[in-house]
């Protein structure tokens, strides 16, 4: 039986990146943190029960009102750095506040306006804490004069610590909670950005676009813990029409502009990705970088969940690992006869080098039921036309589940070059009898004259039908079409097996796999 390692859970904040502690009840302590750099402006503060401070302030520096704890005018003069700050309240609580080193507290649009249109000397390496959950227009559109456009924002004095912009509110992975932003239409020729804890507003449109130039390039930028969103659509009619779709061609997160060797690494970690064209859709070509898309929930996806392309000459390290997949909305039968893939890396004839640095781990990947086909985990050959290019993927793919009712491919490596296809469990429900199977496939596979260049392994494996030659295989267990052998019924509820959470999946699904599987040689 395959081995499943996996490691979804999503990671936890410390205190001074997700916020406060909460008011407590009277007569407890409790820790806050608060940016040195904060306004004498109500609505700026910290909640609290009680009413006024009975000491601990002997300079003035904070005041309650409207159940808040926030700075005075003479606090934000001194820039708070009499901290750190030990209050005792009125009623009891013993309010122990922290000063956060390099950091702004933002709460409305002025004060966003002010900090974030500072000069990139100034900005680099700080964070811009947005403390209120409503909504910010960042502005950041790659016009002139617009924040951090061709920007310096790493700190190279402190490790290249880039410039973070978080949200105070909302508990990790309470998503509704969050301090909403517009969106980052144009992040230009900008270097060290980490965007953390936001969510976007729910419109039909590009929310994060990442523009590289010959002479500016744009890396290091860190999307994490965010919920990025477009408009919630309804599930049923061609979705081509965007009418019925309005995301249609609004890929969320995507990289444009001059990108083949300007656009370097860029990571999507911990986040919510839904209702797309492409929901990750990026180019990362600078020599030595990464595309890393990890611990992600990516759902209602009209074209691709992660598509992944590089430079031709130096193809970049993919790590795409412990994702949860689901719902593609494009149905063959839509007027567009979408392509749909989980996740796609897109080669070209142009390549001059193999494509390996390869890593596809620990997903969980499910087409969902509303909707049409699905290929799972593609790795788009080298070639044009009848002929390959002659150069490989290369890398490991393992430990995913892939749950689809209908697609040409579940795992399909069109060129393969000491590839490691391994633990991975393929299955298919709904379908019937068809010729289209579900399935693991290495090159050469069928009449595309995709090749092999060796050194392949496929092993501990369960799909419907594995086709490896020329690779070394060993422990796979073909299950049969459709569940001729394997009762699916046992293993997989069917259409009917939904779940919401990647926790949920794999609580349900994974001992159904232990329970109905045995491994044949």
């Amino acid at each position: 039986m395959p081995g499943f390692g996996f490691g979804f859970a999503r990671s936890q904040r410390s205190l001074s990146e997700s916020g406060d502690t909460g008011t407590g009840p009277p007569g407890e302590t409790i820790t806050h943190f608060f940016g040195a750099l904060s306004r004498d402006q109500f609505g700026a503060g910290i909640p609290v029960a009680a009413g006024s401070i009975v000491s601990g302030d002997a300079n003035g520096h904070w005041q309650i009102a409207a159940g808040r704890l926030y700075p005075t005018a003479a606090g934000d003069a001194a820039d708070l750095d009499a901290g750190p700050y030990s209050l005792v309240l009125n009623d009891g609580t013993l309010a122990i506040v922290n000063i956060e080193q390099d950091t702004w507290d933002v709460t409305d649009q002025s004060e966003w306006n002010a900090i974030a249109n500072q000069s990139e000397t100034v900005l680099r390496g700080r964070s811009i804490a947005l403390r209120n959950p409503s909504t910010l227009n960042l502005g950041i559109t790659g016009a002139f004069a617009s924040p951090f456009r061709r920007a310096e924002l790493r700190d190279a004095a402190n490790g290249n610590r880039p410039l973070t912009i978080f949200g105070r509110s909302g508990a990790p992975g309470v998503f509704d909670d969050y301090c909403e932003i517009d969106k980052v239409q144009q992040l230009r020729g900008t270097r060290g950005v980490t965007f953390r804890h936001l969510k976007t507003t729910a419109v039909a449109e590009q929310k994060f676009r990442f523009i590289g130039e010959s002479s500016r390039h744009c890396e290091d930028i860190i999307i994490d813990d965010c919920w990025v969103r477009g408009a919630p659509a309804d599930p049923n009619g061609n979705y081509s029409n965007s009418s019925n779709y309005p995301n249609l061609n609004k890929d969320l997160i995507a990289t444009t502009g001059t990108v083949a060797t300007s656009t370097g690494n860029i990571t999507i970690s911990n986040c919510k990705v839904e209702w797309a064209g492409s929901a990750v859709n990026i180019t990362v070509g600078k020599s030595a970088h990464t595309a890393n898309v990890s611990n992600t929930e990516i759902g209602f996806f009209y074209d691709d969940a992660i598509a992944i392309s590089t430079n031709p000459a130096d193809p970049c390290t993919v790590v795409a690992t412990g994702n949860f997949i689901h719902d593609s909305v494009g149905l063959a039968t839509d007027s567009d006869n979408p392509h749909v893939d989980a996740i796609r890396l897109v080669a070209t004839a142009s390549f001059s080098a193999d494509w390996s640095n390869i890593l596809i781990e620990d997903n969980i990947i499910l087409q969902g039921t509303a909707r049409g086909d699905m290929q799972a985990i593609f790795l788009d050959d080298f070639r044009t036309t009848a002929s390959d290019s002659g150069h490989f993927f290369g890398g490991t793919v393992r430990n995913n589940i892939i749950g689809i009712n209908k697609a040409v491919h579940a795992i399909f490596v069109g060129q393969a070059k000491n590839c490691t296809i391994e633990n991975n469990s393929v299955f298919s429900f709904g379908q019937g009898s068809t010729s289209i199977t579900p399935t693991i496939g290495v090159a050469p596979i069928g009449a595309n004259t995709s090749t092999n260049g060796g050194g392949n392994v496929v092993q501990d494996n369960i799909a419907d039908l594995i086709n490896a030659p020329s690779s070394t295989t060993a422990n796979n267990f073909e299950a049969g079409q459709n569940g001729s052998i394997l009762a699916y019924s046992q293993l997989f509820d069917g259409p009917t097996f939904a779940p919401t959470s990647v926790g949920e999946a794999t609580t349900q699904l994974l001992p159904k796999v232990a329970a109905g599987a045995t491994i044949t040689t």
